[in-house]
C-alpha cells in the first residue's frame, strides 16, 4: 500500500474556484458568522411554550432569573447539568424567602429585631452567655419558659423577637404579641365565650395567626 503523492497542484485544482479576491471574501464570511451569533444571544427570550411549561409545574418564579442564567451558560459554556443545577438552586432559595417572609408576618415579628441587629454592647447589664445559649433553643426541647424582665428600653423585648426569629428559620411556628394585647384579648374572648379557642391560638400557634 503505497501513500499518497498528490500534488500541491492537484489539491488546488479540486477546490472551487474562488474570485480574485477570495481572502477578502473568507474575512468577511468570517467576520459576519461571529458578530451575528451574538446579536442573536442577546435576543434571546423564554418562549410562550416554556413559560407555559414552567407555570404548569409551579415554577414561574424562574422566569425572572431564567434569560440572564441562560445567557451566562452560554458565555461561560456551562455543562447543562450545572446549568439546571443553579436555576434550581435559584428556585429554592426564592421559595425560602417567601417562606421566611409570610412566616414573619404571619407571627407579627418585627423584621428589623434580629440578633444581627441587637446591641450586646449598651450600658444595660445582661448575661450574654445566657441569652445566646437561648439561641440553642434547648429549652424549647426542654418544654421550659423564658421570662425576661427589665426597665423599659433595656432590649427585652428586641431579645424575645430575635429569638422568635431564629426559631422560624429553624421551622419552629411562632406568634409574637404584647402583653396588653393578650389581656383585652383575652378579656374579650370571656364576652363571646371564645376564651378556649384564644388560649390555644397563643399556646398552640399556626402559620394561620
Amino acid at each position: 500500500f503505497q501513500s499518497s503523492t498528490i500534488e500541491p497542484s492537484a489539491v488546488r485544482a479540486t477546490s472551487p474556484r474562488l474570485p480574485a479576491r477570495h481572502e477578502g471574501t473568507r474575512m468577511t464570511r468570517t467576520d459576519t458568522t461571529t458578530t451575528h451569533h451574538p446579536q442573536q444571544r442577546r435576543h434571546a427570550e423564554v418562549t410562550p411554550t416554556l413559560k407555559s411549561i414552567l407555570k404548569r409545574l409551579k415554577l414561574s418564579g424562574l422566569l425572572e432569573v431564567l434569560p440572564s442564567r441562560a445567557q451566562h451558560a452560554r458565555d461561560q459554556r456551562q455543562d447543562p447539568l450545572d446549568f439546571l443545577e443553579h436555576i434550581l438552586h435559584d428556585e429554592i432559595e426564592r421559595r425560602d424567602i417567601r417562606n421566611i417572609t409570610l412566616k414573619t408576618q404571619r407571627a407579627n415579628l418585627d423584621p428589623t429585631l434580629t440578633m444581627h441587629t441587637y446591641q450586646w454592647d449598651t450600658h444595660v447589664t445582661l448575661d450574654s452567655h445566657h441569652a445566646k445559649d437561648l439561641l440553642t433553643l434547648h429549652f424549647l426541647h426542654r418544654h421550659e419558659d423564658v421570662i425576661l424582665q427589665g426597665p423599659t428600653g433595656t432590649g427585652k423585648t428586641h431579645l424575645a423577637t430575635a429569638i422568635a426569629h431564629h426559631a422560624l428559620h429553624h421551622k419552629i411556628t411562632t406568634h409574637f404579641t404584647r402583653a396588653d394585647h393578650l389581656y383585652k384579648h383575652l378579656q374579650r374572648s370571656r364576652a363571646d365565650n371564645t376564651t378556649e379557642k384564644t388560649f390555644r391560638t397563643y399556646t398552640t400557634p399556626t402559620p394561620h395567626h
